[in-house]
C-alpha cells in the first residue's frame, strides 16, 4: 500500500466480502489482518479479489517478511525507472 487511501480501499474491499468477519489494516507496517470463515470464503479468493482491484497480498508464508521486502524493493525500482529527472 502506497498511501492511507490505499489502506482504506483494501479494508473496504475486504469488509464487503461474504465470510469476512474482521479486517484490520496497518498502513505503517504494511500489514493486513483478516478474520474470515473458511467455510464461506477461501484465502485464495481474498487474494484474487484484491488483485482484481490492483492490490496484492502475501498470505501466511514462512518468509512473508522477506517476500514483502522483495516486492517493495521491486516496486521502488520500477517507480524509479518511470521517474523523469
Amino acid at each position: 500500500m502506497s498511501c492511507v487511501g490505499c489502506s482504506s480501499s483494501v479494508e473496504n474491499i475486504l469488509k464487503k466480502i461474504d465470510g469476512v468477519n474482521e479486517v484490520s489494516v496497518n498502513f505503517a507496517s504494511n500489514n493486513v489482518f483478516v478474520a474470515y470463515d473458511t467455510a464461506v470464503v477461501r484465502k485464495e479468493k481474498l487474494k484474487e479479489i484484491l488483485q482484481g482491484a490492483g492490490y496484492d497480498i502475501i498470505i501466511e508464508e514462512d518468509n512473508a517478511l522477506e517476500k514483502q521486502e522483495e516486492l517493495q524493493d521491486l516496486q521502488y525500482h520500477e517507480t524509479k525507472k518511470r521517474t523523469i529527472w
